[in-house]
């Protein structure tokens, strides 16, 4: 038995860099979050401006609103460096959760349950050996 062609392969999902260049309030909130604690590392803000980082594919959830979810890290430097963050653009809610470091935006903290869920979701389908 053979899998339908459908169930084979993922559906074309744009890459982090090129969501923070179209959504520039994705990328204000991110570099916001991570200043106001001290952790908008150099290799960040000069990633988000070359777009020299490693990024996965977008996920996206569907709630109540649709949540997108991705990583970004330092080049060569993945594992301690990771970030991975959910983000509704119609509130702007932002989570970002690196190990077990999590931060909010305002509207982030209104729902980070909903959003921390939804990190775990998408943590169990990376796991998942697409």
């Amino acid at each position: 038995a053979t899998l339908p062609a459908a169930l084979d392969t993922r559906p074309g999902e744009p890459y982090v860099d090129a969501v923070l260049k179209a959504t520039p309030a994705l990328k204000i909130n991110v570099l916001a979050v991570l200043g106001e604690n001290g952790l908008a590392d150099d290799w960040i803000v000069s990633g988000f401006k070359t777009g020299n980082m490693v990024v996965t594919p977008i996920k996206t959830f569907e709630t109540n609103q649709t949540v997108s979810v991705g990583t970004f890290c330092q080049p060569h430097n993945c594992g301690d460096t990771q970030w991975t963050f959910a983000y509704q653009k119609q509130s702007q809610a932002l989570i970002l959760q690196r190990g077990d470091k999590v931060l909010t935006n305002a509207q982030g903290t209104k729902v980070k349950n909903n959003l921390l869920q939804i990190l775990k979701m998408n943590a169990a389908i990376d796991q998942m050996n697409w």
